[in-house]
């Protein structure tokens, strides 16, 4: 298993005891970070095509303050202009599948996202599997009825607030019959 983790989270007594246990990591380094080259490791064409610049092997840390194992540094210049700094103590990735797992990390970051943003899910109400699956089953079944209703019934590309309202509501409230048959047939004709 690989720990993919925060830049925020840079510690480096958190990096040796995870090399230590033999557990592997993916980190972006802070640029403030001090280290020491000690090889350089050499970059397939593909690689250097796909944008990875750099690959070595490095010292983290300063005389005082030092992880005693070797980790790993790729260097990877982004399509956008801006150049990211991996550290890993997986030596045996090719460097570019080291970018994709930091890269695959902030997509997972935005699914939580959008999980907490769109469907209001703050918490879990249950503990085990089954419990969170049904409840991200209900939000995401419930946001897509939202838009559907958003774009059918109010021709709104997008859920907005005075479309929750309505909602709300309807679902809490008695809805007269003559206004069921005229949503009725706008779905029909829509």
């Amino acid at each position: 298993m690989t720990h993919i983790i925060d830049r925020g989270y840079n510690s480096y007594d958190l990096f040796t005891r995870m090399t230590g246990s033999g557990a592997f990591f993916v980190t972006r380094l802070l640029a403030n970070a001090v280290f020491e080259i000690i090889e350089p490791l050499p970059l397939s064409l593909e690689n250097i095509d796909r944008g990875v610049v750099g690959d070595c092997l490095i010292y983290l840390g300063g005389p005082n303050t030092r992880c005693p194992f070797k980790l790993r540094l790729i260097t990877y210049w982004a399509e956008d202009g801006r150049i990211y700094r991996y550290l890993t103590n997986r030596l045996d990735l090719d460097p570019w599948v080291i970018c994709q797992m930091h890269h695959w990390r902030w997509e997972i970051d935005l699914f939580f996202r959008f999980i907490k943003q769109y469907l209001k899910v703050k918490r879990f109400l249950g503990r085990n599997e089954n419990a969170v699956l049904i409840q991200l089953y209900a939000a995401l079944i419930t946001f897509m009825l939202l838009q559907i209703y958003a774009k059918v019934a109010e021709n709104l590309d997008r859920v907005t607030k005075r479309v929750l309202r309505r909602v709300r509501r309807r679902l809490l409230g008695w809805v007269p019959d003559d206004e069921i048959a005229a949503y009725l047939a706008a779905i029909g004709s829509g």
